[in-house]
């Protein structure tokens, strides 16, 4: 890997830190905000998620087969 590699890192990192930062500053009481669950937002993200893999993966089994075993020509 490069150099080049690192500024994103960094740049996420920093950015990262502001948010915090301007979370702390917004809600300074985090008690009165409580976390919520996950479940109902994960559920979504699967059933979105699942059905694109799995038609990415078909499609490559479907290529595959087409071009006698071999997906590079």
């Amino acid at each position: 890997m490069g150099g080049g590699n690192s500024i994103g890192l960094i740049i996420g990192l920093i950015g990262g830190v502001g948010l915090n930062v301007y979370f702390e500053k917004i809600i300074p009481d985090k008690d009165a905000f409580p976390a919520k669950s996950i479940r109902k937002s994960l559920l979504i993200c699967l059933l979105v998620f699942v059905p694109i893999v799995a038609f990415i993966i078909y499609a490559i089994a479907i290529g595959t087969e087409a071009s006698g075993g071999n997906i590079a020509h």
